[in-house]
């Protein structure tokens, strides 16, 4: 969505809020400031997802050393905790662990020394992240941890338009 911020905006919030969503395009202001059970979207609309809720609930059963890797972004601390109460609310005993990124980071890349040598995890958690991380879903796998990324990124494609998604062996990309 392309739009453009204007330094102008009125100093009452109300109006102010519907100046900014008017500017990025939203059209019917009402119901995207108050949605109804009409917005709601079928999560199994989600690429893959009843493969990742499947394999999520197999390690939750199994009582699995979980690992989630956070980005240290609105949407990595949002996603993470979100799901991260979640599966508390429902096994309230499971074996999590999370790791932030220190700096702006996104996925794998930073983590992957310390996910393979110091800990040894089941599964790893990619809120919002990792969806690119081929090499390193696959080194994951090399030592039998299963990978779920949950992410709204465009899938990377080849030169002949395919999307590059890592071999399911290997990690689980959910994506829309």
């Amino acid at each position: 969505m392309k739009y453009r911020l204007r330094n102008n905006y009125s100093q009452n919030p109300q109006l102010a809020l519907k100046e900014i969503l008017k500017d990025r395009g939203v059209t019917d202001l009402p119901n995207f400031i108050h949605p109804s059970e009409k917005c709601e979207l079928n999560p199994y609309d989600l690429d893959n997802i009843q493969l990742a809720a499947e394999k999520l609930l197999k390690h939750l059963r199994n009582n699995s050393h979980i690992c989630f890797i956070v980005d240290c972004d609105c949407d990595g601390y949002t996603s993470s905790a979100i799901l991260w109460l979640y599966i508390k609310s429902i096994f309230p005993d499971a074996d999590l662990t999370f790791t932030v990124h220190e700096h702006k980071q996104h996925g794998l890349e930073d983590k992957i020394d310390w996910l393979i040598d110091e800990e040894q995890f089941d599964l790893v958690l990619c809120p919002d992240s990792a969806s690119y991380d081929l090499k390193y879903h696959q080194r994951l796998a090399e030592i039998s941890t299963d990978c779920i990324c949950l992410d709204h990124h465009t899938i990377p494609k080849d030169d002949n338009g395919n999307d590059i998604l890592p071999n399911p062996q290997w990690a689980i990309v959910v994506n829309n």
